[in-house]
């Protein structure tokens, strides 16, 4: 799945030409809300259903950091191919830089969100109302 600019730079158009696109129901466009993958179960389950015959994406990455190959067996299973658009390669100590770079950001993510709902606890009225 692309972002918006990125559809619109690789099919040579402008943004306002892609959304244009969309409300002519020219184009199929998954809104997904605050770049989240809610619906990745929900397409993996698609994918193995046979319901999908190609899935495209921009790097590797963006299916899976990790467990690539694995997605590639499951979708092959259902008939889908996964074409990735950016086929970089990077040695075998590029990619485990890579790893540890976003395993790191994504456990310092975590604990700055705990961080911050521990303060809103602090910070919020937890006793019970009685209601007489």
């Amino acid at each position: 799945m692309y972002r918006i600019g990125e559809f619109a730079k690789r099919v040579g158009r402008s943004v306002s030409t892609v959304r244009r696109w969309e409300a002519e129901g020219r184009i199929a466009v998954r809104r997904l809300p605050s770049g989240r993958r809610k619906k990745f179960l929900a397409l993996m389950d698609a994918v193995d259903r046979g319901e999908v015959g190609t899935l495209v994406v921009a790097h590797k990455d963006r299916l899976a950091r990790f467990g690539f190959d694995f997605l590639e067996h499951v979708a092959a299973r259902g008939g889908c191919e996964i074409v990735v658009a950016n086929q970089e390669s990077l040695s075998p100590q590029q990619e485990l830089v890579e790893d540890l770079l976003a395993i790191v950001h994504t456990f310092s993510c975590r604990l700055y969100g705990l961080r911050r709902y521990l303060k809103e606890l602090k910070g919020a009225d937890l006793t019970v109302g009685d209601d007489r």
